[in-house]
């Protein structure tokens, strides 16, 4: 069984989650928060959901090993599930004839 929780609701938090709901495409406050925390945990690293290091500390390891780091590989290790991340290039010569 599930316990409630009540959340003061003022207006600054009433805004966070009403952006952080629209960012997330969730019908539900709750829906939404779920995403967020689950997304922190697992980029932070380091607890219950994410026991081994986070996502912000493997690309902070591999750009310090490899000097530097493309836009493609910095994707590849941001991509998750609650924040999907992809990296694509166009391109484009000559004129335009729309």
């Amino acid at each position: 069984m599930s316990q409630a929780t009540t959340i003061r609701l003022t207006d600054r938090r009433q805004s966070v989650y009403d952006a952080l709901q629209e960012a997330t495409g969730e019908r539900s406050r709750s829906q939404a928060i779920d995403v967020a925390a689950e997304y922190y945990c697992f980029m932070a690293g380091d607890n219950r959901l994410q026991p081994a290091g986070g996502r912000v500390a493997r690309l902070i390891r591999r750009a310090r090993e490899e000097g530097s780091l493309t836009a493609e590989q910095i994707a590849e290790i941001m991509d998750c599930e609650e924040l999907p991340v992809t990296y694509d290039v166009s391109v484009a010569c000559g004129r335009d004839d729309d």
